[in-house]
C-alpha cells in the first residue's frame, strides 16, 4: 500500500518547482487563514502578461503581513460602481426580465446597472521582500436592477470564497463571478506621477446564452429591457474571463477614478461569446484615506477670495454661520443618503450647471436633486491668518428623478454627472470655495463651488446648506456659457438631525406670517368658540410648555416634541408617485425661538424680532389668551422610499395651548413639474403662501376615554378659477399620547381601575357560587377541579409578577403590548406615587381575596367528592374524576399557542399563556359536563356569566377605546400604533360561546333530553 509513496513524492517536488517559477504563485493559506488553492496559474500569466512585465517591486515588509492583507481587500474593494458594454447591441451580456411593472400602476424606476468587487483572499504568504505581484482572489457581482439599495457583498469584509451565480428575477438580474489573479503595480499609467495599482484576473461564470437562430435583431432584444414573464435563458459554463482593474495609488482630486475591462476570450461566434464590459468606480474615501494636494487647482478658482453669492448676502444678510464647526455641520446634514434641491426663481428645475444634460427619458425637464457623497472636512489652519478655517472635499452626484433615490445615492461611478470639488472654508467670510472637476478628470476642473450655512430660518427660506455651482474661465472669472446651479439643502426632519451636547450652531426663526395667521384665527371663530367653552366647563388641557422643572427654553422643545403628528392617510392634493407606501408627518420646526430638537439652553438663539414685538396684530387687545399665543413653524413632509422625505408644504403661525389650537399659513412650491405658475404671479420666491392650516389637538386629559387623534383642515385661498386652487383638505392624525399622559400614566389609572373592576366582578362572583353550593351542596362534586386550578393560577400569578397581568390577553398579529407595570408609572409621576401605590395595593388585596375564594370553593367540591366516595366505596367511578377533562382542554390553548405562534412569529410569554386559559376557564367545565352526564346545574348562572363577563370586559376596552402608542417606539415606525384587530375578538368570542354551552347544558341537562328521546321512540313505535 505504500509503493506509490516515492511516485507522489517526486510528482509533487516537481510541481513545487514548476510553482516556483511562476509569477502566479498557488498556496494553501496560513496563520489562521482558510485553505485557497490557486489552480489556473498558467492563465494567469498568458493573460497577464502585459502586466505583469511592467510591474514594480511591491513595498512589502513580512512583520506587517496582516497590515498588508487587510489594506489591499479594503482599498482594491468597491461598491455599487457603473458597468456597460462597448457594443451590447451584438453580444449583451444580461437580459433583464421587466414583467415586474405592472399596468396602471406607480411608473417604476428605470433599472441600473451596478457593479460590486471584493477582493476575497490576499496571498501574502509567497511574497518576498523583493516580490513583484501576490496572488489575490476576488469575487464581481454585475447586476441590472430597479433598486439595489442593499449590500451586494460588503466591501472591507472578509468573505468565504464564492461560486458561480446567475439569477433572473422579475425587475432583477445578477451574476456572480469568482476570479483569481495577481496584484501589482506600475510606475506608468493613469494613475497619476506615482503609478497605478492593477488587478489582472482570470474568471469563472456561469452565462446566459443567446439562441443562435435570433440572429443579430434577436440578439439586440435579448439584452433589453422585456416585458416577458418567466424569462429564463439557457445558461453555459465559461472559464475564458478576463477582468482587469486599475487603481492610483494615491486618492486625491483628480486622482480617485478605478476603471475596469472585463472581456471574453471565446470566438465572436460562441455562444458564451459577450462584447468588453467597461467598469467605472471610484475610491472609497472611508477605505483610502484623502490627500488635499490640489492647491493649485483651488487657487484657481478661489484666488482671489470671490465675493460672497448675491442669494446668500440679500436674503441671509448678517444671518450666515461664521465659526469653526463647518465640518460638524457638513457630517451632520450633508452625508450619505442627503439630497439637495435646486432652486430657480423663474422657472421649473432642469438639469443646469455641469451636469451632462438630461433626455426626455432621463427626465429632463423634472426636479433636479443632488446627493453629496464622500464628504472629507478637516479643521485646519487659514493660511491667510484668519482663526478658523478647514478644508473640504467631497463628489456631487446628479440625480434623474427616473432613479432609485435610494440606490442612487449609493452610486459610486465618475461620469459626466458627477462633480468632484476641494476647497477651504473660511469661517470669517462664512463661506467655503472649491474647485470642482467633472468626473473626476483633471483636464475639467472649470467649476467653482461656494457654500454658505445660515443660521435664521423662514417660511421661505429653510435652507440647512446654500450651494452655488458656476463654471469659470482659465483666468478664474465666470462664464455665462451655462447657466449657474443654484443648490439648497432644505432642512431635514429633525429627528435625522442627531442630538449632541454641543450643537454645531445657533439658530433663530424670522417670524413673517404670524399677523396674517392672528387674522386667521379672528376668522375662525370668538374667544368664547364651542370648543373653548367645552374646554373650561370639563377643565380641559392641552398641550402647553412646562411651568416647573425644565428652563423656559427646554420646555418649548419638548412642547414643540409633543405637537409632532402622524397621518393615516396621504391626501391627494400632495403627489406620490415616486414613493413607496408614503407617510405624512406634521413635524415642528420651531416653537418660539426654540429652534429644531432639544438643544442645551446655553445655545439658545435670542429673538430675531424687533423688541416689543410679539409677532402679534397691534390692533389686538392684549388679553390673557392673546398673551398665551406662542409663534410657531412647521413642516408637513411626506416620508417614504426612495426618497427618504420631501416637504410637502412650510408652516407658519400661532398655537394656542388654552384651547389646543393651531392656526398656520403655508407655503409650498410651485415650481415642480405639473404646476401651472405662468398664469400665477404673485408667489413669494417661487412659493404660493395662499393656503390655510388648521390642527386641533385632544385634550391631555381624556387619553383612552375619548379619542385621542388631531384633526387637520387644509384650505385654499384662492379663487376657483385659479390654477393653483385646490378644494378643502381634511387629515385625521394617528393617536397622540403626550408625555404628560406617559409620565403621569393616565393609562396606568385606567389599567388600575380596570383591574379593580374585574376583581370586584369575579369576587361577587365567586361569593354567589360559594352560597350556591351551600344551599345545593349535592350538585357539589360536579364542579370542575380543573375549572377552578385555571382561576387559582390566573389569581396567583399576579400576586408574584404583578397586578397588571390580569389583563393580559393574547393577539393573533396586532400590534398590541403588556401595559407598563404601577411601578412605572409611580417612577415616573413624582407627585402622584401616592395615587399608584394606593391602586397596586388594593389590586393586590383584591387578588388575595380572590384567590381565597376560589380556593374555598375548591375544598366544598374536594369534600363533597370524598363523601360521595365514602357512600359507595365500591363504585368509585360514580363520583367526577378530572383527569380525562384535563387531557381533553389541553387541547384547546395548544391549538391557540401554535395559531398565535404563526401568526406573531414568537411564542408567548407565560402571562399570555395564563390568561388564555382563565379566558377560557369554562372549557373544562363544558367537558366535564358531557363526560360525566350531568343531570343538575353545578354552577349558578351569576357565577359563570359573571367571571366571563369579567374575563372578556378588558378585550372590549381594549377593542372599542381609541388606538394607543407606544411611546418607546419612533414615530416613523410601524409598531408606533397599537390597534386591536377583529382577529383579537376570537377569544373573547370563544368565552362567550362556552357560556351559552354551558348554560345550554345545565339548563336542558342530560335527564330532560333523556325523556324527550324515550318519549320520541314511543311516538315512533305508535306509528310502527
Amino acid at each position: 500500500m505504500f509503493s506509490g509513496l516515492p511516485f507522489h513524492g517526486v510528482l509533487l517536488l516537481c510541481l513545487c518547482a514548476l510553482s516556483s517559477c511562476s509569477p502566479f504563485e498557488p498556496s494553501q493559506g496560513r496563520n489562521g487563514d482558510r485553505a485557497h488553492g490557486y489552480r489556473r496559474f498558467a492563465d494567469v500569466q498568458r493573460q497577464c502578461q502585459p502586466v505583469l512585465s511592467t510591474a514594480v517591486e511591491l513595498r512589502y515588509y513580512p512583520e506587517r503581513e496582516p497590515v498588508f492583507r487587510r489594506e489591499l481587500e479594503r482599498k482594491l474593494s468597491f461598491e455599487k460602481g457603473d458597468w456597460r458594454q462597448q457594443d451590447a447591441g451584438h453580444a449583451p451580456l444580461l437580459p433583464f426580465d421587466g414583467s415586474d411593472v405592472a399596468t396602471g400602476g406607480r411608473v417604476p424606476p428605470d433599472p441600473l446597472r451596478l457593479a460590486t468587487f471584493v477582493l476575497t483572499h490576499v496571498d501574502a504568504d509567497r511574497v518576498g521582500t523583493t516580490a513583484v505581484n501576490v496572488n489575490v482572489s476576488g469575487v464581481l457581482v454585475l447586476s441590472v436592477a430597479r433598486e439595489s439599495a442593499g449590500d451586494e457583498i460588503r466591501p472591507g469584509a472578509r468573505v468565504p470564497a464564492a461560486s458561480p451565480e446567475f439569477e433572473i428575477l422579475p425587475g432583477s438580474t445578477m451574476l456572480k463571478i469568482p476570479f483569481e489573479g495577481v496584484y501589482t503595480e506600475r510606475v506608468e499609467g493613469g494613475g497619476g506621477g506615482d503609478g497605478e495599482r492593477v488587478l489582472c484576473m482570470v474568471g469563472s461564470a456561469v452565462l446566459p446564452t443567446r439562441s443562435t437562430n435570433d440572429g443579430a435583431a434577436g440578439s439586440s432584444n435579448w439584452g433589453q429591457v422585456s416585458a416577458r414573464t418567466n424569462l429564463r435563458p439557457p445558461v453555459i459554463a465559461d472559464n475564458n474571463i478576463v477582468l482587469m482593474i486599475r487603481y492610483p495609488k494615491w486618492h486625491t482630486l483628480t486622482t480617485r477614478a478605478v476603471h475596469g475591462e472585463m472581456w471574453s476570450t471565446n470566438a465572436v461566434s460562441d455562444a458564451a461569446y459577450f462584447d468588453t464590459v467597461r467598469l467605472m468606480s471610484k475610491i472609497n474615501v472611508y477605505n483610502m484615506g484623502y490627500q488635499f494636494q490640489s492647491d493649485e487647482l483651488v487657487a484657481t478658482a478661489c484666488s482671489p477670495w470671490p465675493a460672497s453669492d448675491a442669494m446668500a448676502v440679500e436674503n441671509h444678510s448678517g444671518e450666515l454661520h461664521r465659526g469653526i464647526s463647518m465640518c460638524e455641520v457638513l457630517n451632520r446634514f450633508a452625508t450619505g443618503a442627503t439630497t439637495w434641491q435646486c432652486s430657480s426663481k423663474d422657472q421649473p428645475c432642469r438639469w443646469p450647471g455641469p451636469f451632462e444634460a438630461g433626455t426626455a427619458a432621463d427626465g429632463a425637464g423634472e426636479a433636479l436633486a443632488v446627493a453629496l457623497q464622500d464628504v472629507r472636512c478637516l479643521p485646519s489652519s487659514d493660511a491667510d491668518g484668519s482663526k478658523y478655517s478647514a478644508r473640504v472635499s467631497a463628489v456631487f452626484r446628479a440625480l434623474s428623478p427616473r432613479e432609485h433615490r435610494l440606490t442612487a445615492v449609493k452610486r459610486t461611478s465618475l461620469d459626466s454627472k458627477t462633480l468632484a470639488v476641494e476647497g477651504v472654508w473660511k469661517a470669517t467670510a462664512g463661506q467655503a470655495c472649491m474647485v470642482g472637476c467633472l468626473g473626476g478628470g483633471r483636464n475639467a476642473c472649470h467649476y467653482r463651488v461656494c457654500l454658505y450655512v445660515p443660521t435664521t430660518f423662514s417660511i421661505t427660506r429653510r435652507s440647512i446648506i446654500l450651494g452655488r455651482i458656476t463654471s469659470i474661465s482659465a483666468g478664474g472669472g465666470e462664464e455665462e456659457t451655462r447657466p449657474p446651479l443654484l443648490l439648497e439643502q432644505r432642512v431635514p426632519s429633525v429627528r435625522l438631525w442627531g442630538v449632541s451636547d454641543v450643537f454645531p450652531f445657533r439658530m433663530a426663526y424670522n417670524y413673517t406670517k404670524v399677523e396674517q395667521a392672528g387674522e386667521f384665527l379672528r376668522r375662525s371663530g370668538s374667544a368664547f368658540s364651542a370648543r373653548d367653552i367645552v374646554a373650561k366647563s370639563l377643565s380641559l388641557s392641552y398641550p402647553k410648555k412646562g411651568t416647573t422643572g425644565d428652563d423656559e427654553v427646554t420646555s418649548l422643545f419638548r412642547l414643540g416634541d409633543e405637537l409632532m403628528l402622524r397621518f393615516t392617510a396621504l391626501p391627494d392634493l400632495f403627489p406620490s408617485e415616486w414613493t413607496e407606501r408614503p407617510a405624512l408627518f406634521l413635524e415642528m420646526l420651531s416653537v418660539e425661538q426654540a429652534v429644531g430638537p432639544i438643544t442645551p439652553p446655553s445655545f439658545w438663539h435670542g429673538s430675531s424680532m424687533v423688541p416689543g414685538d410679539s409677532g402679534q396684530p397691534d390692533e389686538e387687545p392684549a388679553s390673557s389668551v392673546r398673551r398665551s399665543l406662542l409663534n410657531v413653524s412647521a413642516e408637513l413632509r411626506i416620508v417614504g422610499k426612495p426618497f427618504g422625505w420631501m416637504t410637502a408644504l412650510s408652516l407658519e403661525g400661532v398655537y394656542n395651548p388654552e384651547d389646543g389650537r393651531m392656526f398656520l399659513i403655508g407655503c409650498w412650491d410651485v415650481r415642480l413639474p405639473g404646476r401651472n405658475v405662468s398664469m400665477s404671479r404673485d408667489l413669494e420666491e417661487g412659493m404660493d403662501c395662499s393656503v390655510e392650516v388648521k390642527v386641533e389637538y385632544p385634550p391631555t386629559t381624556t387619553y383612552r376615554l375619548i379619542g385621542s387623534t388631531a384633526k387637520v383642515h387644509i384650505t385654499s385661498t384662492r379663487s376657483a378659477g385659479d390654477p393653483l386652487y385646490f378644494g378643502a383638505v381634511k387629515l385625521e392624525a394617528l393617536p397622540l399620547m403626550y408625555q404628560k399622559q406617559w409620565r403621569a400614566g393616565s393609562g396606568g389609572v385606567i389599567n388600575g381601575a380596570l383591574c379593580i373592576v374585574v376583581l370586584s366582578v369575579a369576587i361577587a362572583a365567586s361569593l354567589s357560587q360559594l352560597r350556591y353550593l351551600k344551599s345545593h351542596a349535592d350538585v357539589a362534586p360536579y364542579v370542575s377541579d380543573a375549572m377552578l386550578a385555571v382561576q387559582f393560577l390566573g389569581y396567583g400569578l399576579p400576586l408574584i409578577t404583578g397586578s397588571e397581568a390580569l389583563l393580559e390577553k393574547v393577539t393573533f398579529g396586532s400590534q398590541a403590548t403588556k401595559p407598563p407595570p404601577y411601578s412605572s408609572y409611580a417612577a415616573a409621576a413624582g407627585t402622584d406615587d401616592e395615587v399608584y401605590r394606593a391602586i397596586g395595593q388594593m389590586s393586590r388585596a383584591l387578588l388575595l381575596a380572590a384567590l381565597l375564594l376560589t380556593l374555598r370553593i375548591g375544598h366544598k367540591v374536594r369534600r363533597s367528592r370524598a363523601r360521595m366516595l365514602a357512600r359507595s366505596p365500591l363504585e368509585p367511578w360514580r363520583v367526577p374524576a378530572d383527569r380525562k377533562v384535563l387531557a381533553y382542554s389541553s387541547g384547546a390553548p395548544l391549538a391557540a399557542f401554535s395559531l398565535a405562534v404563526a401568526l406573531n412569529g414568537q411564542a408567548m410569554s407565560v402571562e399570555q399563556l395564563v390568561a388564555l386559559t382563565q379566558d377560557l376557564f369554562l372549557l373544562p367545565q363544558m367537558i366535564g359536563n358531557a363526560v360525566w352526564r350531568v343531570n343538575c346545574k353545578p354552577l349558578a348562572g351569576s357565577y359563570y356569566l359573571g367571571i366571563t363577563a369579567a374575563r372578556v370586559l378588558p378585550h372590549a376596552y381594549d377593542y372599542l377605546r381609541p388606538p394607543a402608542v407606544d411611546p418607546y417606539s419612533d414615530q416613523y415606525s410601524n409598531e408606533y400604533l397599537q390597534m386591536s384587530r377583529p382577529v383579537d375578538l376570537v377569544v373573547p368570542l370563544v368565552a362567550i360561546v362556552l357560556a351559552l354551552v354551558v348554560y345550554v347544558q345545565q339548563r336542558w341537562n342530560y335527564a330532560m333530553v333523556s325523556r324527550m328521546c324515550k318519549a320520541e321512540q314511543k311516538k315512533l313505535q305508535h306509528i310502527f
